[in-house]
């Protein structure tokens, strides 16, 4: 490849010869041509200073050939040339070094077509063209035939002139976010102007879909497509909403602060009422953090259904805050925030999210943890508020933890076998501090226990009295209305080996609870029944609660051989677990936690503590003997042998992955000693379904009796059941969930025939026929879903004892919910969930969406028919739009949600 460097290009030193054609490897030119060039010096500082003043490299495949009169160069064959920050490719390249131009152009093949086309690049722009000619002093060119990317688009123009700040002035062009060569869409224009990295500016322009001129365009066009973030208009979308009318959405201007934070002001209009508005901000900083704040209001106009004349205005806000660290420093803050009227979420249409919908809760919550290094300290502090859609808000301001990792003291201590138990003994400690606000009537509202509804001598309801929770904030504000608490925790255990195989584990644990208040009960008489009066007494006041506590566990393996086909044995592990644990009773009145009242002649221990938010000592003295069984079973199977290895592999397959019982016998309790009992199973069969059960069995008996509300009901009497010949005991609630998932990746896996090609490497004869004819006889074994697709089912039942004679029947609830998606081609895809309630036959909410990639543009359709017995009656929602986001605003939408009547 004759290649030559130089500093400058030559001169007429070399009028000995006109021409000079250097081939493959001709030395004697170029030593010429280097000999020239330190002769004539002068005439190199003449150069540089009409303009070229660094070098130009150039080289080629092919030939160079280059006139010393003329000072001009040919280079033919996968040319090139670099110039600075100038680099151009090309078929075929001419150089004047006269007037320091340089002519690019392909050249046309056999077949006519052309190859070797110029690419000239500039920095970080690159040009492909059909021919360029371009000056190295001025910097200007004109190109003919031009393709260059800028940003997310590309320009296509018949003659192109460049100056020397890179503006490209464009004729008969198109602009366009489609990478074809023949795209499928475009802005189309006389005349447009490019400032790079910055914007285009197009004349009076229409719209092209696959070269068809639409009747859509304007007197300018104007699209920014600046390399860094920059502030600016959102276009809104529009269209028309029946019980709204037309609208504007999505509209606003985004506002590029800095660097690391960005903002977007959205606005909704529409012609017949309601409007809202939404501020979104972006942050991040590399390596720091991450997130986002969002704030939302909405305003609906929802038809009266009782006063047609008279429609209902609506509403709604809602703020949401997500926050995570990501650097790896000791402290870390996070916060996930969704906060806001408990109506939003239905009102706002443009929701399509079941999940979202049908939430009946919210949670927020903000977290800031910090561990100290060479310390066994940490502390974390949790800012908590959770909602319903009944408007009943709880605030947790704050909630601050203190924790110690866990301590061996004594792990050094020197004594072999004889000091295991000392030296493995270890303790923590955990300090939590909470203090709790609510809007709860059922909480803060309650005077006179069990006083619902009940009206006093001042006409107003015993149970709220004097109080609005909901609007009433100075209650809500009032430290002396704070739930607060100090809660301080100290665990304390060791292990020990017994008889080799047994694991023994006493512990203890300590509870102390501080407040700053706590109650009092007095009996007080309404409506000549008597009630419990509750009193709150300001005052620090504290109370402590121990129990001790030990296991004994084991593990019991069984193995059975079945070496019937494939089987080979079924290995049943058992994990036997024996425990005892010991509480006083921390209602005696030794202690002074509880009060003992006589209420309509029935004496009742009610806990000063109650209701607190760290809770208090535990009343009624416990000494439980505990016992659980865990089963697993697994099976294990030969794996299928090859022609080659002959050796027996084997592999484990699970049958089930728990069965187990759990319960507790009290020694110290009147009667009804023995708990309700655990019973839970857990398999997953064929890699496909999960199945899980849980039950809770009442071993006791049970007889009829009137309640003091006078209806019939019953209750447990000591007696067991297997004792009247009732089998273990009766199940008092239970749960069935069966879930299935499968998708088109679990049959990607191909299985190729028990053919082996030899250790040598030499592929064996008739391998192909052997193949082919191993395809014809088992067509299954080579099944490949290149389409991807998924499907998830779900089933649910759900059984509640309800234990009243003669009545309602026992609760029953079972219902269905799948989801899915399937992708028809690469370019078409459905998703769709939905849901099936089998006891009260109505289907859930549903949504399907379909989507279709068009290359450059997308096409969605969201569809969410009506739920029965809800006002929800449907939506909708079509679009179509351009992929790229410098032209997000070339899209056609169509909706109709389900606030249209």
């Amino acid at each position: 490849m004759p290649k030559d460097n130089f500093s400058n290009p030559p001169n007429t030193a070399l009028s000995t010869q006109d021409s000079i054609k250097m081939k493959t490897k001709l030395d004697s030119t170029t030593a010429l041509l280097k000999d020239s060039t330190k002769k004539k010096v002068d005439s190199v500082k003449v150069n540089e200073r009409e303009g070229i003043k660094t070098s130009v490299k150039y080289a080629s495949e092919d030939s160079i050939i280059f006139d010393a009169e003329k000072q001009t160069m040919k280079l033919f064959g996968s040319s090139k040339i670099e110039y600075g920050d100038v680099n151009l490719t090309a078929e075929q390249i001419d150089i004047n070094w006269l007037n320091n131009n340089v002519e690019a152009r392909g050249k046309a093949d056999s077949t006519g077509k052309l190859k070797g086309t110029p690419v000239f690049k500039e920095k970080a722009d690159e040009y492909q063209t059909k021919n360029i000619v371009y000056n190295f002093k001025t910097k200007k060119g004109i190109i003919s035939e031009v393709i260059t990317k800028q940003g997310d688009g590309y320009i296509h123009g018949e003659r192109v002139k460049k100056n020397e700040d890179n503006e490209l002035f464009v004729n008969h062009s198109k602009y366009t976010t489609c990478n074809l060569a023949k795209p499928h869409f475009g802005i189309v224009s006389s005349k447009i102007k490019m400032i790079p990295d910055k914007k285009v500016i197009s004349g009076p322009f229409h719209l092209e879909i696959n070269k068809v001129p639409m009747p859509l365009g304007f007197l300018f066009g104007f699209f920014p497509i600046p390399k860094n973030r920059s502030s600016g208009l959102i276009v809104p979308s529009y269209g028309e909403s029946q019980n709204q009318g037309f609208y504007l959405q999505q509209g606003g201007f985004y506002w590029a602060m800095n660097d690391y934070v960005g903002m977007r002001f959205l606005g909704d209009i529409y012609s017949l009422g309601g409007a809202g508005g939404r501020q979104i901000t972006d942050y991040r900083k590399k390596y720091s953090f991450e997130g986002g704040l969002n704030f939302s209001y909405r305003w609906v106009v929802v038809a009266n259904a009782v006063d047609p004349k008279k429609d209902i205005n609506q509403h709604s806000f809602w703020v949401n805050w997500r926050h995570s660290t990501l650097s790896k420093k000791l402290g870390r803050l996070s916060a996930n925030v969704d906060a806001g009227t408990s109506n939003y979420n239905q009102l706002n249409v443009q929701n399509t999210n079941p999940g979202v919908v049908l939430t009946p809760a919210f949670q927020s919550s903000i977290q800031y943890s910090q561990s100290f290094r060479n310390s066994p300290f940490s502390i974390s502090s949790t800012l908590r508020q959770d909602q319903n859609t009944s408007g009943i808000k709880n605030f947790t301001l704050p909630d601050f933890n203190l924790a110690m990792n866990r301590q061996m003291p004594f792990q050094n201590l020197k004594g072999g076998k004889k000091t295991e138990a000392i030296r493995k003994i270890n303790f923590s400690y955990n300090m939590n501090l909470q203090n709790r606000i609510t809007n709860d009537p059922n909480v803060v509202g309650q005077v006179y226990l069990g006083a619902d509804s009940i009206k006093g001598t001042d006409g107003k309801y015993i149970k709220y009295r004097n109080y609005n929770f909901t609007n009433d904030f100075d209650y809500l504000l009032d430290p002396k209305n704070f739930n607060n608490g100090i809660k301080h925790s100290i665990p304390i255990s060791t292990s020990i080996k017994v008889l080799k195989y047994f694991s023994l584990n006493p512990s203890m644990s300590y509870d102390e609870f501080w407040y700053t208040k706590s109650l009092h009960y007095s009996v007080d008489t309404l409506n000549k029944k008597q009630y419990v009066k509750k009193d709150t007494v300001q005052g620090f006041t504290r109370a402590s609660q121990y129990s001790m506590s030990t296991s004994l566990t084991t593990r019991i393996y069984g193995t059975f051989f079945i070496r019937k086909g494939r089987m080979e044995a079924i290995r049943h592990t058992l994990v036997p677990n024996l425990s005892y644990s010991y509480r006083p009773d921390f209602a005696e009145s030794q202690f002074g936690y509880y009060q003992t009242l006589n209420v309509n002649g029935i004496d009742q221990r009610l806990s000063k503590f109650q209701g607190l938010i760290q809770g208090g000592p535990a009343g009624g003295k416990s000494s439980l003997l505990g016992f659980s069984l865990r089963n697993t079973f697994e099976m294990k199977v030969k794996e299928k042998n090859d022609s080659v290895d002959a050796k027996k592999k084997f592999k484990k397959v699970m049958l089930l992955d728990d069965l187990g019982l759990s319960g507790n016998y009290n020694t110290l309790a009147d009667s009804l000693k023995l708990s309700f009992i655990s019973a839970s199973a857990r398999t997953k069969l064929f890699g496909l379904f999960d199945i899980t059960y849980s039950a809770i069995i009442d071993p006791y008996d049970r007889k009829n009796v009137i309640g003091s509300n006078k209806i019939p009901t019953s209750v447990r009497i000591n007696q067991y059941q297997w004792d009247n010949k009732k089998g273990i005991g009766s199940i008092a609630s239970s749960n069935l969930a069966f879930g299935f998932g499968l998708n088109s990746q679990k049959f990607k896996k191909t299985k190729k025939p028990e053919i082996e090609e030899r250790a040598s490497g030499i592929k064996p004869m008739g391998m192909e026929e052997q193949i082919m004819q191993d395809i014809k006889n088992n067509p299954n074994k080579y099944l490949d879903f290149t389409i991807p697709w998924s499907f998830n089912m779900a089933y649910n039942l759900t059984y509640q004892k309800l234990n009243v004679p003669n009545s309602s029947p026992d609760l029953y609830n079972h219902s269905i919910t799948y989801n899915g998606d399937i992708s028809f081609t690469e370019k078409w895809k459905i998703q769709y969930s939905s849901g099936f309630n089998l006891t009260q036959k109505n289907v859930t909410y549903t949504r399907i969406g379909i989507t279709r990639d068009l290359h450059c543009w997308m096409m969605s359709v969201n569809w969410v028919p009506p739920i029965a017995g809800s006002s929800n009656t449907g939506s909708y929602n079509f679009q179509i739009n351009a992929k790229s986001s410098v032209l997000q605003d070339l899209k056609l939408t169509k909706n109709r949600f389900w606030t249209d009547q």
